[in-house]
């Protein structure tokens, strides 16, 4: 046999010999396998596995986690524990964030104009000419007037002087009554004449006279007319106050409670309002202000007509006596009824009569009838 041959056999030999002996040995009076090491699952330790039954022969020793050749497997690792409770649910999502506050140094909520109102505007009243609208209420509507005063009306009627009197260029005469204290018109037939003459004739005196004289002139042979004259007074009617009303206002953004929205603020001089036309009555709430704003007017005053009565009229008229009757005449007195002449009435004057008829007549009354209307009437209330 060679070398190679012997140690071939001789490996086998001590193979079959290390595995279990001879094959006369029994297997039923074999050591039974060591218990198998099962590795323990996640989460849990495991069972090792049951020790083997050994056949005929020898055991083999139990694998890990297996059986050893002849003997039974191990049972295997327990499964695994389960896994961690699965982790909570997230956080409720946040609450929605309150709406934008409307109240502002510029922005109110303001009433909503009710039914049949406009607004709310920006709304002036004041002396003199409005000024411009305002920049959140930038559209004019329009201009106005409040406070309509009519003035006092009066008609009356006068008469101008009378015209057309007659018979006054008669004789005029001049008394001499003497004594101061004796009336003038006492028994004039009886007392001596000074002067007489046509009106506008130029005539000696025939008698000194310091005393006291009366002049006489015709009485007129007819009154004449006047000329009626009216004396109305119908002042042009003035409004106390000059308005103007504004639109155009966007809303602003933010809350406002029910019935209200987000408008601008007005400012001095112009004030928050509503307006419908017509008197009518404001909202018992709110817009409470009540203002009648009025487009203008109409005047229908007029005075009845005038008239004047019966004129009643006299030939008066003055004496006038100085040097001489042309030339340069020195005047000395005037007589143009009773009384004593600034100097004596003497045979060395020269007297002219200038006649200066006069009359008056009775007015008529005239009556007022019409009034002042105003046009274009509207109701604005405003916010207290």
């Amino acid at each position: 046999m060679s070398s190679r041959a012997f140690f071939a056999s001789t490996f086998v030999l001590g193979l079959v010999t290390a595995c279990g002996g001879g094959e006369d040995r029994k297997f039923g009076s074999g050591t039974g396998g060591a218990a198998g090491s099962g590795a323990a699952g996640a989460g849990g330790g495991a069972t090792g596995g049951s020790s083997g039954t050994g056949a005929t022969g020898g055991g083999g020793a139990a694998g890990s986690g297996g059986a050893a050749t002849g003997g039974s497997a191990g049972a295997g690792g327990a499964t695994g524990g389960a896994g961690g409770a699965t982790g909570g649910a997230g956080g409720a999502t946040g609450g929605t964030g309150g709406a934008a506050t409307c109240e502002s140094a510029n922005n109110a909520c303001l009433p909503n104009a009710p039914a049949g109102w406009t607004g709310p505007m920006a709304f002036r009243r004041g002396q003199g000419a409005p000024p411009a609208c305002p920049g959140a209420y930038p559209t004019k509507v329009a201009d106005g007037h409040a406070g309509l005063d009519p003035g006092t009306p009066s008609c009356k009627c006068t008469c101008d002087p009378a015209t057309g009197i007659q018979g006054c260029n008669g004789t005029a005469s001049i008394y001499d009554v003497g004594e101061t204290t004796v009336s003038c018109f006492t028994v004039i037939s009886s007392e001596p004449k000074v002067w007489t003459a046509a009106a506008n004739q130029c005539v000696k005196a025939t008698l000194n006279s310091s005393g006291q004289v009366t002049l006489v002139v015709p009485n007129a042979t007819s009154p004449g007319t006047c000329a009626a004259k009216p004396n109305h007074t119908l002042p042009t009617p003035t409004w106390a106050e000059n308005t103007r009303t504004c639109s155009g206002a966007t809303p602003a953004a933010g809350a406002c409670g029910a019935g209200e929205t987000c408008m601008p603020k007005t400012f001095a001089p112009y004030e928050t309002c509503i307006y419908s036309p017509g008197d009518v009555a404001c909202p018992t709430t709110g817009y409470t202000k009540k203002l009648l704003v009025y487009e203008g007017f109409t005047d229908g005053r007029t005075c009845s007509a005038c008239s004047c009565g019966t004129a009643s009229s006299t030939c008066k008229g003055s004496v006038t006596f100085a040097s001489a009757c042309s030339g340069l005449p020195i005047a000395y007195s005037t007589v143009s009824g009773c009384g004593v002449p600034s100097t004596n009435i003497a045979t060395t004057q020269y007297g002219t009569y200038t006649p200066a008829p006069s009359g008056t007549c009775p007015p008529s009354t005239s009556a007022l009838s019409g009034a002042v209307a105003t046009t274009g009437e509207s109701t604005v209330c405003c916010l207290p």
